[in-house]
């Protein structure tokens, strides 16, 4: 089996050396030698070889934190800071633990999510049939059962633009369990392993932005870049959706400050003005909304409660996030009215109304 995916850090295979085919003639889906990978001095993989023949299912089985996801991320190329060698097949796909169905959209429009072009339902048709779901393509996400909802994620998956007849996922079988496993944080190298002016750089396609990241009722959040992503250590991006006629809940970024980029669509972003001048501005303290428009930026501050509605009954509001601090901070809140304590490193911070 032809194979695009190549790491070669040591000079030497494993004794048995690795091709693209088993030692008894069977084609490889995944073929490792002596891989290695370690998180500081934490060694989560040490010296594993695994043949994995095209056609076959194959599950990882293991205590919490043993290397299943990790292994998962490098045979999908998201994790490249390894030792030895690995070949995957050309054609691959990752399928999230939850479903992560985005449900305004019929289960056909799931699958094709992100994909270039104009929404293709034939293709979508099509990926559903081999998991046994064509006759839902019409149906809302809420109504599929939780092993419908599941195969619809696997479709998804193999109608991806680099997607195959191998999928990987993490989590229990079949139900593939909650969300939440141990998944250790990127590490990158020490400045004096490599070059730090001459590092990779790192793309996150739209086929693989991941809504594993914290949430807001009324809406959906992607990450793209994070630490675990790409390693980034001062910088959190992502892609929110808003559904047609729906406000997201009251929430601050705590001591991030957020940049936002209107890509599509009419959102309204809402904030409680309590400083203004009463006389010269006599809705202060109530409510302000900020109706935007594509191409639009917003800055949020710091702590800032606020909202996101999108009024249009219609149109699906996309923007484009990016925060100051590594990870996505989300506080959900009941009011906007909020202001403080804020607590950070447990201790408490007077003066952020």
């Amino acid at each position: 089996m032809a194979t695009s995916l190549q790491r070669s850090m040591s000079a030497q295979l494993a004794p048995r050396g690795l091709g693209t085919t088993s030692p008894d003639g069977t084609p490889l889906a995944v073929g490792v030698r002596n891989l290695r990978r370690a998180f500081g001095t934490n060694s989560v993989i040490e010296s594993l070889d695994l043949d994995v023949p095209a056609g076959q299912f194959v599950a990882l089985l293991g205590a919490s934190g043993c290397g299943k996801s990790t292994l998962l991320r490098i045979l999908a190329d998201l994790d490249t800071e390894i030792s030895g060698d690995v070949r995957v097949a050309s054609r691959r796909a990752v399928a999230f633990q939850a479903p992560r169905l985005l449900p305004w959209k019929r289960v056909w429009r799931n699958i094709i999510l992100g994909l270039p072009g104009r929404p293709d339902k034939a293709r979508a048709v099509t990926a559903l049939a081999e998991v046994g779901l064509a006759h839902r393509a019409d149906a809302w996400p809420k109504t599929l059962s939780g092993g419908e909802a599941q195969r619809a994620s696997l479709a998804r998956g193999h109608v991806q633009p680099t997607s195959g007849r191998r999928v990987t996922t993490s989590g229990p079988a079949p139900a593939f369990g909650p969300p939440g496993s141990s998944r250790p944080a990127f590490s990158p190298p020490a400045f004096s392993d490599v070059d730090p002016f001459h590092r990779r750089l790192h793309q996150i396609t739209q086929a693989n932005l991941s809504p594993d990241t914290a949430q807001t009722g009324g809406m959906l959040r992607f990450s793209a870049i994070s630490n675990r992503t790409v390693g980034s250590t001062g910088l959190w991006m992502g892609q929110v959706h808003v559904a047609p006629a729906t406000a997201s809940g009251n929430h601050h970024h705590g001591a991030s400050e957020t940049a936002i980029y209107v890509v599509s669509g009419h959102p309204q972003f809402v904030f409680l003005d309590q400083n203004a001048d009463r006389e010269r501005r006599p809705h202060a303290g109530r409510e302000v909304r900020v109706r935007t428009a594509p191409g639009d930026f917003i800055f949020v501050p710091p702590w800032i409660p606020h909202r996101e509605e999108n009024p249009d009954p219609g149109i699906e509001a996309i923007v484009v996030i990016a925060r100051s601090t590594q990870e996505a901070i989300v506080v959900n809140l009941e009011g906007l009215e909020w202001a403080g304590p804020v607590l950070t490193n447990g201790s408490d911070i007077d003066g952020c109304s």
